[in-house]
């Protein structure tokens, strides 16, 4: 099966790899230089380890990311091309293990109280502020895990 964007594969074709994900490559729809919304489903069922979910970046070049942390908990972050951490946001309670839940981060572009959302299964877990500055625009990486 193939996705709406560069033949992504579906969810359903994740059963039976330990480490699943599908890189997108550099695709510039996944540039946000101001406000934006990164969602989906994720399920996770091991957590000895932290695990991507979604992320627009590599290692030398910043971006933002989403990923669930050894501690069971969702975190949404974003680091500016200087190195400038813009936020860096846990959700307050663990994410279902073992089962797909639903999560949306959002940025309202600004550096506005509560500026960042973090909300699993329709429920907002976190609000925080982010730091002056932009996610990269030219970060490289998107991709989806279930693992």
């Amino acid at each position: 099966m193939t996705g709406a964007v560069n033949d992504a594969d579906t969810a359903d074709t994740f059963a039976t790899a330990s480490l699943e994900h599908v890189t997108m490559g550099d695709v510039a729809a996944f540039e946000f230089p101001g406000e934006f919304t990164v969602e989906g489903w994720a399920s996770i069922t091991n957590t000895a380890t932290d695990r991507i979910v979604a992320s627009k970046l590599t290692a030398t070049v910043r971006g933002w990311y989403v990923q669930i942390l050894s501690n069971e908990v969702l975190q949404f972050s974003s680091v500016a091309d200087d190195g400038t951490v813009l936020w860096n946001t846990n959700t307050t309670s663990a994410v279902p293990i073992g089962t797909f839940f639903h999560f949306a981060c959002v940025w309202n572009g600004t550096t506005d109280a509560n500026g960042v959302k973090l909300y699993v299964n329709g429920v907002l877990e976190k609000q925080a502020t982010a730091a002056a500055g932009t996610p990269a625009a030219t970060s490289r990486g998107s991709s989806r895990h279930r693992s």
